[in-house]
């Protein structure tokens, strides 16, 4: 997933176990987990602390996917993507190059849960809430 810790370390162990987590009895929602990140701290990840990093956000899927609660969760890749808009003439795209950024969506996860406060409490032990990082939590509304 999106890998990026502060410079010097991996993030501190929430101590938290996501199975174990209470969920509210009734229907399931679905929630996109946005994984906002500074490049700047993923960059300066040593190749072990990388790997120490990625092997935890693993761990943390692989306990919500036994519960049934992780639908999907992926890295968005390093190199640059497009951004595209509205233009005089049709749709304009240009670079969106991340290098320069100060913050950008380094991943996402997509969560089933009763509540957005069930929806809070498994973000909450989320690997990814270190540093500068975030995590923007939303609903999916079904059309």
């Amino acid at each position: 997933m999106a890998v990026s810790a502060p410079p010097g370390g991996a993030p501190a162990d929430t101590g938290a176990d996501v199975a174990h987590l209470p969920m509210e009895p009734g229907p399931m929602n679905t929630y996109l987990l946005l994984l906002h990140e500074n490049p700047r701290q993923t960059a300066a990840l040593t190749p072990e602390q990388n790997a120490a990093l990625v092997e935890r956000y693993r761990q943390w899927a692989s306990a919500l996917g036994a519960k049934g609660q992780l639908i999907d969760g992926q890295k968005l890749a390093d190199e640059d993507g497009r951004v595209m808009r509205p233009g005089a003439n049709g749709p304009a795209t240009s670079s969106d190059s991340h290098l320069d950024a100060v913050e950008v969506i380094g991943g996402y996860f997509v969560l089933r849960a009763p509540t957005m406060a069930d929806a809070e409490a498994l973000a909450a032990t989320c690997p990814h809430l270190h540093g500068d990082n975030r995590i923007v939590i939303r609903r999916i509304e079904r059309t």
